[in-house]
């Protein structure tokens, strides 16, 4: 059927517009309908295989993050660069609490990996 997403489970193959590979290799932009419809079906396949999205504040709440001396700080969310680069390293905490345990495995790791290289030289 054109027009209806299908999942070929033979082939393991997801037609986005159907079960027609010549439909689904044109490039097009989606309506917000398309796009809404993708987008519960992706919800529905990490659902379904346990791939969770990591917290993320609303946009101006508030998170947690290691500053370059390892002090915990607050900072609110405004989805500036800043904001998004902490986010993707994995330094943006929902508390202080896992923030301080990130930064003690943290100080851990750099300490064993210059132990490691001074027994190198």
């Amino acid at each position: 059927m054109v027009g209806v997403p299908d999942f070929v489970k033979d082939t393991n193959y997801l037609f986005i517009r159907g079960g027609d590979e010549e439909g689904d290799g044109i490039i097009s932009i989606c309506t917000a309908e398309e796009k809404a419809l993708i987008e519960e079906k992706v919800r529905a396949i990490n659902k379904k295989y346990g791939i969770r999205k990591r917290w993320r504040a609303d946009f101006d709440g508030e998170y947690c993050f290691i500053d370059d001396n390892f002090s915990i700080k607050w900072d609110r969310d405004k989805e500036y660069f800043v904001d998004n680069r902490k986010y993707e390293n994995g330094n943006y905490f929902q508390t202080k609490e896992e923030a301080e345990e990130y930064a003690e495995y943290i100080k851990k790791c750099s300490l064993e990996w210059h132990e490691m290289r001074d027994n190198n030289e």
